[in-house]
Parts: structure tokens; C-alpha cells; sequence
């Protein structure tokens, strides 16, 4: 840590000197331009131009599995640009690499060649709301609950796979959210552009993996519907109760945490 003294020029300027050994690492030069970003009693300083995360990746011996967690993973952490190499790309890991961009907001093809593709995001983050994401997440969580549950007791087959698609999109927003929290942490600027400070986005990121998880547990009961002819009638009641006090719980969680976070962008449902 380092302190500095505040001073004053011409009668009315504040002044505080940068430390020459942080402004040679950063590769900050006289002349050059500095956003203020305030945050509370906290004053982050930072380049004005967004600068994109870029990185390129050797798959010549990737497994699909490995392609489909590596795309997701720098998705999650924010890389504008993923670059694909080999000296023949497989079609099978074409198909991967483009069926999981297509689960991701904003990723697109933007370069194919024989030996090389790059995934690009023409989404800007600033662009995106968290308060929407995740409120439109406990929507579609508490929908599925909702279907997947009284599938049981209409015993309606066939439900567990258009549960299982409506999880996809929980899955999908779930990514957004978590490439916003990352986006905000490594740029200042991204939550500058909202009135959300960084603790808000933690925690609208908590209750979006929270909700993520009703929503991986509703396909599992949604998949009860197509192994049993029929719900015992013993059990038809107190199930009933419970799929009622689970959705209760979910409600008043998330009407708690919005009085908690009382904004007025936060107070839109």
C-alpha cells in the first residue's frame, strides 16, 4: 500500500501524485487519459478505452468435452475473441464449437477456415441488465416447478424433455449472468454504466446460481413423470403442500432479497 498526500493548485484543484513504479507497469505515459470510476469511498482509476480479452487455443488433441468446458469457461470470464487452431480441424469439434456458442449470448462465428475458427461477442455488456437476467431466470425456474410438478399429478408423459429445454435457457442466462459479474470486476467501466455497485452484482450472481439449482432439480422431478404410471393417492396431498411451500419460499426469498437491494431499478417486477 501506498499513501499519498492531496494537494492543491491554482486555489483550486486537487492533485495526487501516481506512483512511478505503478504507472511504469501499467504502461501509463504524460499526456495519457485516466477514468475516475468512484465506488463508494473508493476511487478506481483505469484506461477510458475497454481493452478486449483475447486468447487463442491449440485443439489438435481437445476432446469434445474438453472444447464444450474450455468455450464456457472463457465465456464466463469475460474474453471477447477465442481463437480455435489445428492442422485439420475435426467436424465433430466444429459441431461442438458451434452448438455451445449458440447456447452463449452474444458468441457468434465470426472466422472459419480449414485449420482455424474464432468465436467473437458482438454483445455489449453494458448493454445488459442483471436485474433482468435473473428475474427473468426466477420466472422460468418457477414455471418449470410449476409444469413439472403437476405433470405428476395429471401424470403427463413427455414432460421431462420440454422441461429439460426450458432448462437449457435457465442455463443460458445463468452464463450471462456470471460473464456480467466478471465483466464488472475486471472493468470499472461496465458498472459505472448501471447504478449497481460491485456487492449488488455479487449478490444478484448468488441468487442466480440459487435459482439455477431449483431449476437442474426440477428436471429431475419433471423426470418422474415419465417413469410412474400414476402418484400413490396417500401422497398426492402432502406433495401438494410441499410443492406449494417450496414455491412459497423461492417467493418470499426473492421478494426479500429485492427490499434488501431497495433501488429503483431492482424495485421493477
Amino acid at each position: 500500500m501506498e499513501v499519498r498526500k492531496v494537494q492543491i493548485t491554482g486555489g483550486s484543484t486537487y492533485t495526487v501524485s501516481l506512483s512511478k513504479e505503478w504507472t511504469t507497469e501499467t504502461g501509463i505515459e504524460a499526456g495519457q487519459e485516466l477514468a475516475f470510476y468512484p465506488d463508494g469511498d473508493t476511487l478506481i482509476a483505469a484506461s477510458p478505452i475497454a481493452n478486449e480479452a483475447r486468447t487463442t487455443l491449440s485443439i489438435e488433441d481437445a476432446s469434445l468435452q474438453e472444447l464444450e468446458s474450455q468455450i464456457v469457461t472463457l465465456y464466463v470470464n469475460g474474453f471477447d475473441e477465442i481463437a480455435f487452431e489445428a492442422d485439420r480441424i475435426a467436424t465433430d469439434q466444429r459441431r461442438v464449437i458451434r452448438s455451445t456458442a449458440q447456447t452463449l449470448t452474444g458468441f457468434e462465428v465470426s472466422t472459419e477456415t480449414e485449420t482455424r475458427i474464432v468465436l467473437q461477442d458482438f454483445l455489449d455488456a453494458s448493454e445488459l441488465s442483471i436485474h433482468d437476467t435473473v428475474m427473468q431466470m426466477r420466472l422460468l425456474s418457477l414455471s418449470m416447478l410449476e409444469d413439472a410438478t403437476e405433470a405428476l399429478f395429471e401424470e403427463q408423459p413427455g414432460t421431462a424433455e420440454e422441461i429439460s429445454e426450458r432448462d437449457d435457457e435457465v442455463d443460458r442466462l445463468w452464463h450471462v449472468t456470471s460473464r456480467l459479474f466478471r465483466s464488472v470486476l475486471r472493468a470499472p467501466r461496465v458498472a459505472a454504466s448501471t447504478d449497481l455497485g460491485n456487492e449488488s452484482y455479487f449478490d444478484y450472481r448468488t441468487c442466480a446460481r440459487q435459482i439455477e439449482r431449483i431449476a437442474d432439480h426440477t428436471v429431475k422431478i419433471a423426470s418422474h413423470s415419465d417413469e410412474l404410471e400414476t402418484l400413490p393417492e396417500n401422497i398426492r396431498e402432502p406433495f401438494a403442500a410441499l410443492k406449494n411451500e417450496s414455491h412459497e419460499v423461492v417467493e418470499n426469498a426473492m421478494d426479500a432479497f429485492l427490499v434488501d437491494h431497495c433501488h429503483p431499478c431492482v424495485l421493477r417486477r
